[in-house]
C-alpha cells in the first residue's frame, strides 16, 4: 500500500483521454453482444437453455483508490480496460472510486463491498525481503480485522510461513519461502498486473548522476545522492514533501520515502540496500550466526559521528532498543520486543542480537531501515522518558552527510562529514520542501533544483522534452493488483481466479496507464518480477498466460471446462451445482471446523497439535 506524500498527476494527453472513451464505449458494445446468437441448447459453454444454467453471475464494482494523487490518474486508465475485458467473458462491472482509508478498512474489516478490488503497494525498502509479505496472507488474519486483505485460508501456506521466520539457515528461509509462493500462486490468490515503477530525473547540465541504477532519482535510492557530483557549483538540490521536515525526530514519521535521507544520508545503518537492491554492509563489518539462528553477533566498521565520537555498539544498541521498545510510537517499526530477548553490546565494536526464537530475516527487513542514533544526545534530550515528542536540537549523526542549516518545513542543507566509514562524498545537498508536484516541475524546468523525484508518469513526456533532462526509472518490485476475495462467490471458485487472470490485456495496461514504463506481470504471485528474489521463487509460480495481451477466448475455455456457462445475451453463469454460500458468515472468522490450524479462537495450532 502506499505511503504518504503522494503528489498529483496532471491528465494532459488529449488523444490518450479519447483511447480511453473509445474503450469504455467498447467494452459496452462487449457486454451487450457477447455470445448472443450463440445458444444451441447444450452446456458448451456457448450459451445454453434456462434449465442447463446456474445462477448468473451478478453485476459487480471494481473499486480503486479516488485520492492518492497520480495514482489515482494510473488506476482510472487501468479499470476501463479491465472492465473491457471482463465484458468478454459476460460479466458486468462498473468503476467505483473510494478513498484509500475507506477502501482498505472494507478489506480489513471483510466487509464484502466488492469480490474484485483493485489496489497497489509501494516498494518500500522493508518488502525487499519476501518474509512480511509471508505473513500478512497466513490463516490468522483472514476474515474480519484480520488486515489478509485476499481473505486466503490456507493451513499448508500457513505452515510454511511460520516456518520460514524461524529458519535457522538463510538456504533453509529461502527453500521455504519458495513453497510457500508456490503455494500462494497455485491457489491462484492474487491478480497482479503490472508493476509500479517510480519516476525521477536529472537536470544534465548541473550534475553527473552516478548509482541510478534500478533504484532511480528517488528517496529510497539513497546511493544516487550520496555519489553523484554537482556539475555546477559545490552542490545540487532535491525536491522533497513536507512530510520529511516537519520534525526532527524522525522516527515518528509514517513514510519510508520521507525516513529514508533521515536514515540512509544523516545517519548510516548497519547494511543498506544499494541502488540494484543488493543488499551491501555500511557500518557493518561482518556478522555470525550462531546458536541455531537465535544469536546474530555483528562486528562494526570503525566510523564516528558527526561530532568525532565513535559509532560504537552502545549505540547501536539504544538504537534497537529506542525502536523496539517504542514499536507502538514509530509505525514503521516492524520488530517487537516479543521477538527478542535481548541486545548486547559485547564490547566496544560487537553487538549481539539474541532471539527467542530464530529470526534471520530481520537484517533485510529491520537493519537495513534504520540508521545508528548517537546514544547521549538523544538521552539527553528525553527520548527515553517521551519517545514521542524529544527534539534531539543538534543532530549529531551517523552518516555520510551533516546538516549545516535546517528549516523545518521548508529546506535541509547537508555537507560531507570526512569520519565515516564507508562514504567520502564531497558535495552537498539542499533538500528543499514543495507542497505540489507542479511547483517542483516548474522548479525543475527553471534549474532551481537539479533532481526532481516523484514525477507522476502523465509528467514525464514534458520532462522529456527539455533537452537538459534526463529521465530515470525506478523499477517498482511490487506490482498494482487485483485481490480477489477467496471468502465469496464469484471469486471464491479458482477456476473463476484463473479466467480473470487470463482474460487480462496487460500490454494495454502498461501502454495506456505508465505509458509503456512499466512490465506486465502474468503470475500469480503478490512480487514483482523485477523484485531481486523473484528468481529464486518464479520455477514454482503459476503462470495466467504467456501473452501479455490477454486471451479472452483461454479464458471462456478454463470456465466452460469447469461447468460455467452462457446464456444466449452472453451473461456469465455458476455451474448449476455451484455452492455459492460464503466460506464463513460476515463479520465473523474462518472456523476451525474447515480448518485445523486454527482454533476457536483463531489462533494458529501447529501441525504436531491437531
Amino acid at each position: 500500500m502506499p505511503d504518504n506524500g503522494n503528489q498529483s498527476r496532471v491528465a494532459d494527453d488529449i488523444n490518450r483521454r479519447k483511447l480511453l472513451t473509445g474503450i469504455g464505449a467498447a467494452a459496452g458494445v462487449a457486454l451487450a453482444g457477447c455470445g448472443g446468437n450463440q445458444g444451441n441448447g447444450n452446456n458448451s459453454g456457448n450459451g445454453g437453455d434456462s434449465d442447463d444454467l446456474g445462477e448468473r453471475v451478478p453485476s459487480f464494482s471494481i473499486p480503486y483508490w479516488s485520492n492518492v494523487g497520480g495514482d489515482t490518474q494510473v488506476l482510472e486508465d487501468i479499470v476501463p480496460i479491465i472492465q473491457e475485458s471482463l465484458n468478454g467473458l459476460g460479466l458486468e462491472v462498473e468503476p467505483e472510486p473510494v478513498e484509500f482509508t475507506t477502501q482498505v478498512a472494507n478489506m480489513i474489516n471483510d466487509e464484502r463491498t466488492s469480490p474484485l478490488p483493485l489496489m497497489y503497494y509501494t516498494s518500500s525498502p522493508e518488502r525487499l525481503d519476501t518474509h512480511n509479505q509471508l505473513q500478512k496472507f497466513v490463516i490468522q488474519r483472514a476474515g474480519a480485522g484480520g488486515n489478509n486483505m485476499p481473505h486466503y485460508t490456507s493451513c499448508t501456506y500457513t505452515d510454511l510461513a511460520r516456518q520460514e521466520g524461524s529458519a535457522p539457515s538463510e538456504e533453509r528461509r529461502m527453500e521455504i519461502s519458495g513453497d510457500a509462493w508456490e503455494n500462494f500462486s497455485t491457489d491462484i490468490a492474487s491478480i497482479p498486473l503490472i508493476n509500479r515503477p517510480a519516476f525521477g530525473a536529472a537536470r544534465t547540465d548541473a550534475v553527473e548522476v552516478e548509482a541510478a541504477g534500478i533504484g532511480g532519482i528517488a528517496n529510497l535510492n539513497p546511493s544516487v545522492f550520496i555519489h553523484s557530483q554537482p556539475s555546477q557549483g559545490d552542490s545540487f538540490t532535491v525536491n522533497v514533501t513536507p512530510v520529511m521536515l516537519q520534525t526532527t525526530n524522525f522516527p515518528v514519521l509514517d513514510s519510508f520515502p520521507a525516513l529514508a535521507p533521515w536514515n540512509n544520508i544523516i545517519h548510516s545503518p548497519l547494511y543498506q540496500f544499494d541502488e540494484s537492491y543488493e543488499l551491501q554492509p555500511v557500518l557493518a563489518a561482518d556478522r555470525k550466526v550462531e546458536n541455531d539462528g537465535r544469536r546474530v553477533v555483528i562486528e562494526l566498521k570503525d566510523s564516528t559521528f558527526h561530532n568525532g565520537d565513535p559509532v560504537t555498539a552502545e549505540d547501536a544498541k539504544f538504537t534497537y532498543e529506542h525502536l523496539i521498545n517504542n514499536s507502538g510510537v514509530f509505525s514503521k517499526v516492524r520488530l517487537t520486543s516479543d521477538q527478542i530477548n535481548s541486545i548486547e553490546a559485547v564490547d566496544e565494536k560487537t553487538i549481539a542480537f539474541n532471539f527467542k526464537e530464530p529470526f534471520l530475516p530481520f537484517i533485510r527487513v529491520f537493519l537495513t531501515l534504520w540508521g545508528v542514533l548517537h546514544k547521549d544526545t538523544w538521552v539527553e534530550a528525553g527520548a527515553t522518558e517521551n519517545p514521542q515528542e524529544v527534539d534531539p536540537g543538534v543532530m549529531v549523526g551517523s552518516g555520510p552527510f551533516e546538516i549545516s542549516n535546517l528549516e523545518l518545513g521548508q529546506s535541509m542543507v547537508v555537507k560531507p562529514h570526512d569520519g565515516h566509514a564507508v562514504y567520502q562524498p564531497d558535495h552537498d545537498i539542499i533538500f528543499q520542501v514543495y507542497r505540489d508536484v507542479q511547483t517542483a516541475e516548474r522548479a525543475f524546468q527553471s534549474n532551481e533544483i537539479q533532481m526532481f523525484t516523484a514525477i507522476p508518469p502523465g509528467r514525464l513526456e514534458q520532462i522529456k522534452e527539455n533537452e537538459n533532462a534526463e529521465t530515470f526509472t525506478r523499477s517498482g518490485y511490487m506490482p498494482y493488483i487485483l485481490w480477489p476475495q477467496m471468502q465469496i462467490a464469484p471469486t471464491k471458485f479458482r477456476e473463476f481466479r484463473m479466467a480473470i487472470g487470463q482474460s487480462l490485456d496487460r500490454q494495454k495496461i502498461n501502454q495506456i496507464a505508465l505509458y509503456g514504463e512499466s512490465e506486465p506481470q502474468l503470475d500469480s504471485t503478490f512480487l514483482a518480477s523485477s523484485h531481486p528474489m523473484y528468481s529464486d521463487f518464479e520455477n514454482g509460480l503459476t503462470s495466467f498466460t504467456d501473452a501479455p495481451q490477454g486471451n479472452v477466448e483461454a479464458a471462456r475455455q478454463t470456465l466452460s471446462e469447469a461447468g460455467w456457462n452462457w446464456d444466449d445475451d452472453g451473461n456469465l453463469h455458476f455451474p448449476p451445482d455451484a455452492d455459492l454460500s460464503p466460506k464463513w458468515p460476515q463479520g465473523e472468522k474462518p472456523s476451525p471446523d474447515d480448518f485445523p490450524c486454527i482454533d476457536t479462537s483463531g489462533e494458529y495450532v501447529p501441525p504436531e497439535e491437531r
